[in-house]
């Protein structure tokens, strides 16, 4: 384009790691504009904002307009986890999400049961932006225009046969987006299983290596790693061992790299970047990137990379602040405040759930202590298709656990139970939780979800049945 004298303008928010002689380049990381902290959507709307502002007639017949679109950088600023105690962030997401527009944002909406008049930071982080970025990932070309153009009010009507139907229903573009990218959710989670189980896991003492077994990169990386890293709450490099070799036939260790939530190592990246000043290539967020290593050794053993990284953080490591005790591996969470199980109802979650409405990186859910929760066997239940999930269902509130793993504690617990007629165990709990409003068929049911928990004690209650209480009279 820049050969054939077309302008190029390059609307962004990443560091600026190089100069480009082909394009003006604008963006939030320049050194110059206040605010570092936007995302995409966010500068590409400030842009046309201040381009219309400097042109009047521009700016009184595209003003309304503009301001219709908040709901899309709304959205746009949760999903790609910016700052929410940013002033202009937090702008663009109490605006756009209480003067929704967009009609494909609308059917995500109503496909999850939430209501239009009470969207929150958390409904798109956990229910809208999943669902997108897994057509980003796993839909085809077709697929992905098709978002876009509803994300544009393209409107489109489509003949829809439903499965186990001999009946034609018409379908419109916004639900027919929706239902796609459920399709491609569901796709993503048994792909991203796959890769899971194929992986390779190194832990060591600072850092997570795993490595997977694949001629071609994977869209799926990311994802794993984060999943890993928060699951063994260390730094984790996902990389293929099927290693790029460049034309001097060196070979580089490419993958994604991710850090968990609650590290006291402040940037990721940064420090991979120290590590690696010569060797290595990595492009992205502080703690959410991709990168690429160079291997010293013939045989193109990643240990190496481990070996770097080790020696460095037992040498320089800078903690975040507020994590200066922290350790790597270990999981911190930062509490608000500690309460009696007693006290926890229905009407204390939805008070807390208040907060929802400006929660999100940076300013975390309010997160509580519970102390004392009972569970016996007849309040503790399972869920999921593999009981990879259980409920606690206490007075008006349900305790929940999603993604537990296979030796989880409770559950062990739970099980050994003795159903005898004289004696009964009840476990005693305390939780860190957050709280939700769960909205099922319908009906919302109060909701407190387990971050992490440790049992307090294990008490055995007399049974009140005995064997007074039976009627042993037969008639023969």
């Amino acid at each position: 384009m820049h050969d054939k004298g077309i302008s190029v303008i390059c609307l962004d928010h990443h560091i600026i790691e190089q100069p480009n002689n082909y394009a003006v380049v604008i963006s939030c990381m320049d050194g110059v504009y206040p605010n570092q902290n936007l995302c995409g959507a966010a500068v590409t709307w400030l842009f046309l904002w201040g381009y219309c502002f400097n042109r009047i007639s521009l700016f009184d017949d595209h003003q309304s307009f503009l301001l219709s679109l908040l709901d899309l950088v709304a959205i746009a600023t949760i999903s790609d986890i910016m700052l929410v105690t940013n002033e202009d962030n937090m702008y663009f997401i109490q605006n756009g999400l209480s003067n929704i527009h967009s009609e494909a944002l609308k059917a995500f909406l109503q496909s999850q049961e939430i209501p239009l008049n009470d969207v929150t930071i958390e409904h798109i982080k956990f229910k809208v932006a999943p669902l997108i970025s897994a057509m980003i990932r796993m839909g085809s070309m077709e697929e992905k225009t098709l978002l876009f153009r509803a994300f544009i009010d393209d409107y489109e009507e489509f003949d829809y046969e439903k499965r186990g139907s001999l009946s034609v229903e018409t379908e419109n573009i916004y639900d027919r987006v929706v239902r796609l990218c459920k399709n491609a959710k569901s796709r993503q989670d048994r792909a991203k299983q796959k890769l899971l189980d194929s992986c390779q896991v190194h832990e060591y003492e600072h850092i997570l290596l795993v490595e997977y077994q694949d001629s071609k990169p994977s869209t799926l990386t990311g994802l794993v790693a984060n999943e890993l890293a928060n699951q063994y709450c260390k730094p984790c490099f996902v990389y293929r061992t099927n290693v790029e070799r460049d034309e001097n036939g060196e070979a580089w260790f490419s993958g994604s790299v991710r850090n968990y939530d609650g590290s006291p190592i402040e940037s990721i990246k940064d420090l991979l970047s120290c590590v690696f000043q010569k060797d290595g290539f990595f492009q992205g967020h502080d703690n959410a990137l991709g990168g690429s290593v160079l291997s010293p050794t013939p045989n193109d053993d990643a240990g190496f990379f481990a070996d770097m990284i080790e020696g460095y953080i037992h040498k320089n490591i800078v903690f975040a602040d507020g994590f200066q005790n922290a350790a790597i591996g270990e999981k911190v969470y930062d509490v608000d405040f500690e309460i009696d199980a007693g006290d926890v109802d229905a009407g204390f979650v939805s008070r807390m759930t208040f907060f929802d409405h400006y929660s999100g990186y940076g300013f975390a859910p309010v997160t509580v202590l519970i102390r004392g929760i009972q569970v016996d066997a007849e309040s503790f239940k399972t869920m999921g298709k593999n009981s990879l999930s259980w409920k606690i269902c206490g007075d008006g509130v349900d305790y929940v656990k999603f993604k537990i793993p296979e030796n989880d504690v409770l559950l062990k617990e739970i099980d050994e139970i003795d159903f005898g007629f004289t004696t009964d165990k009840v476990v005693c709990i305390d939780a860190i939780c957050t709280f939700g409003i769960n909205v099922y068929k319908g009906v919302a049911y109060a909701q407190a979800v387990v971050k992490d928990y440790e049992i307090r004690e294990i008490k055995e209650v007399e049974s009140s049945d005995d064997d007074d209480d039976w009627d042993w009279d037969l008639e023969i």
